[in-house]
């Protein structure tokens, strides 16, 4: 297939500028911010618009009229835009500091907690519940424990205590992780579909399988225990509390659920999983070899 369209600079000037408004305005960025030095930041992870930035003049001047332009930081579709963050604590910059010099959280429409611990989680979500007033989705990475759809009591298996894994979704940049499956999420939601993603199921579907998990305890319990060695009753509550804090919201954004393990994109071979960007370097290495040869 072609990819070359030489005639393309003859086009009307409003033809060349909504080609290039779709180019800049289609593909999701998913980054997240690192430190340089004092006030000077580096974004990492995917950026497709980038290279089209590139091209000419005419492209760099349609993206300063799709993206938001914020001093140090640089230039964000903030309508599709996933930005990745850890907490209020162990961010690499912190999400305080960002709010009170650029005001960044105003602007973001789409966001990934993934907190080192409960007590960080609720911190972060209230404190985004002050400041980011255009949130329409928030995706939280945290150990959610999926039970068994049954309502049949395991006298072993119901009182397993599981790892709580709070760890990092990624080592370097979000590129590592599923973000196909993040962005397909969000997407339909968007459209009016259901908050899948962990497991597939919905936040209520999950709700009501954590209901039915802690409904099949025996009462009264074992001897020596007590509903909060129950990992599902633990997990019930802190998505209470997650809902009562992402109520508080102006206009509450979207909630989604995904655990450390799901989100991870890795094949086990050492390689990064599926995104966009991936997608995109692919492509074109297809095409380079292919006019090689």
């Amino acid at each position: 297939m072609a990819t070359d369209f030489p005639l393309f600079p003859s086009l009307p000037p409003e033809l060349r500028l909504h080609i290039w408004h779709i180019a800049l305005t289609t593909s999701w960025s998913c980054t997240t911010l690192k430190p340089l030095r004092r006030y000077h930041y580096k974004s990492t992870g995917t950026n497709p618009h980038k290279p089209i930035t590139q091209v000419c003049r005419e492209s760099r001047g349609a993206l300063k009229r799709t993206h938001t332009y914020i001093k140090d930081l640089g230039l964000f579709n903030f309508p599709k835009h996933l930005f990745f963050i850890r907490d209020l604590r162990y961010s690499p910059v912190s999400p305080r500091r960002l709010q009170a010099r650029y005001s960044l959280f105003s602007y973001i429409q789409h966001i990934v907690i993934n907190p080192k611990s409960r007590t960080l989680m609720y911190e972060t979500i209230e404190f985004l519940a002050k400041v980011a007033t255009a949130l329409r989705s928030i995706v939280i990475v945290a150990p959610w424990f999926l039970p068994e759809d049954t309502d049949l009591y395991d006298e072993y298996n119901d009182w397993i205590a599981p790892y709580e894994d709070f760890g990092e979704a990624f080592v370097r940049s979000p590129s590592e992780v599923d973000l196909v499956s993040l962005i397909n999420a969000i997407e339909r939601g968007e459209n009016g579909g259901g908050c899948r993603l962990l497991n597939g199921l919905s936040v209520e579907e999950y709700k009501a399988r954590l209901d039915r998990a802690v409904r099949r305890l025996p009462e009264p319990l074992p001897d020596g225990l007590q509903f909060i060695d129950n990992a599902y009753w633990r997990t019930r509550g802190t998505l209470r509390t997650v809902e009562a804090a992402v109520g508080k919201f102006p206009t509450p954004p979207r909630l989604y659920l995904q655990t450390v393990e799901k989100i991870h994109a890795s094949r086990g071979d050492g390689t990064e999983g599926t995104s966009p960007l991936n997608t995109a370097s692919e492509t074109r290495r297809d095409s380079a070899e292919k006019r090689i040869e």
